[in-house]
């Protein structure tokens, strides 16, 4: 289910931002939601991302990161400087799309079609806190499961784990509560495995449970949120709302001239990964053996079409010239670049999937000479160092 196409759209920090309110955000969940419900043999569920200062911030200083929200089917604009910008570029928008109030009404005017819930992120505690204050606020509302994560990294195969428990409770709407970048990798990973929507709210959960006081809303509607946050939490939140602040500002500035001047809105820049999403993202995924893809294996099958079709749009020399070959072998090796997002086409997860994609890229660059004259050689050297570990 694509919206990108439909909402009118703005974009700044190189990441799009639908530019609709919260009431419609609110009926275009419910929307996708039910629609999802409708036909549970759709594979791919739908990703939702609230964007604010922060989230472009991380995404300028992190490409992959950029890709991830920019690949998103619904870019909020959880920030007033957005909505802002959107009013600049003569936008119908008038107020941003908060965390906790797109929770909280899709909670709500969820009930009437029985909308199912799953929520994922913070502490048992809080967690239980949550469930209790939306049980008594929205009385009818299904809350079909609820977890507390481990507070490091999950694995793939806790990954997994997770999509099959939520894929059995039928939930509708997922919300996660873990935080940027995290929770914006893990509903990308989640997207082709779970046939709902995937919803990261950072900090609503602790919001809504009343373990955190919310900014005045004369505060939010002057962009102001940011300062009480701060001086809530200074010594946890210092870095993200100073400098982070300041890396978004820089990074919009050449938008909002943009807007000012009453140019057209940025065109979108393609890097080597969003490029191959675009390539494969409405390709059916393609079922593959449950053995994982041998390094030496003969590589005619789905997945080697699927890889080569990936890599051809891939401006190899030029990716080399902007990125330099070592970063461009961590990027693709590593997850969250390519292989991760190769794996949204297949049904298997991004490990089994990099040998392959791997090996046909190493047979492309094989003795040749990029544009900006790294050799090739030392570059598939430095993949195979990457495969190996």
């Amino acid at each position: 289910m694509d919206n990108r196409r439909s909402n009118p759209a703005i974009r700044t920090c190189g990441i799009r931002i639908d530019c609709i309110d919260l009431d419609e955000a609110v009926a275009q969940t419910i929307a996708q939601a039910s629609a999802l419900r409708s036909n549970r043999n759709e594979q791919r569920g739908v990703a939702v991302h609230l964007c604010n200062a922060w989230t472009l911030a991380y995404g300028l200083k992190d490409p992959a990161h950029a890709d991830r929200v920019d690949s998103g089917d619904l870019n909020l604009p959880d920030g007033m400087p957005l909505v802002w910008l959107g009013k600049r570029f003569g936008l119908p928008i008038s107020n941003r799309v908060y965390g906790p109030d797109l929770m909280s009404q899709t909670l709500d005017q969820g009930r009437s079609s029985g909308l199912r819930h799953y929520l994922y992120g913070t502490t048992e505690e809080t967690l239980s806190q949550l469930q209790e204050r939306l049980e008594t606020r929205f009385p009818g509302a299904q809350i079909v499961g609820s977890e507390a994560p481990p507070f490091r990294p999950s694995t793939r195969i806790e990954e997994q784990s997770l999509a099959a428990r939520i894929r059995d409770s039928q939930a509708d709407v997922v919300w996660i509560g873990l935080g940027t970048p995290q929770q914006d990798e893990l509903v990308h990973r989640l997207r082709p495995e779970v046939p709902a929507v995937l919803i990261p709210v950072g900090a609503a959960f602790d919001f809504l449970a009343g373990n955190k006081s919310q900014a005045p809303k004369w505060m939010q509607q002057r962009g102001l949120e940011w300062l009480f946050r701060l001086c809530s939490e200074p010594k946890r939140l210092w870095r993200r709302y100073l400098i982070g602040n300041l890396v978004f500002v820089r990074g919009a500035a050449p938008d909002f001239l943009r807007a000012v001047r009453h140019a057209p809105v940025a065109p979108r820049v393609m890097r080597p990964w969003g490029a191959a999403w675009e390539a494969t993202r409405d390709i059916p995924r393609i079922s593959l053996p449950q053995s994982q893809l041998d390094p030496d294996a003969d590589l005619n099958t789905a997945a080697a079409a699927t890889a080569t079709l990936w890599l051809s749009q891939i401006d190899l020399p030029e990716s080399l010239q902007t990125y330099g070959a070592a970063k461009l072998a961590q990027e693709f090796a590593c997850e969250g670049s390519a292989a991760e997002q190769l794996s949204q086409t297949l049904c298997c997860p991004a490990e089994d999937f990099s040998e392959a994609a791997l090996q046909i890229l190493v047979e492309q660059c094989q003795n040749s000479r990029s544009g900006s004259g790294v050799l090739m050689q030392d570059f598939t050297r430095q993949l195979k160092l990457r495969q190996k570990r």
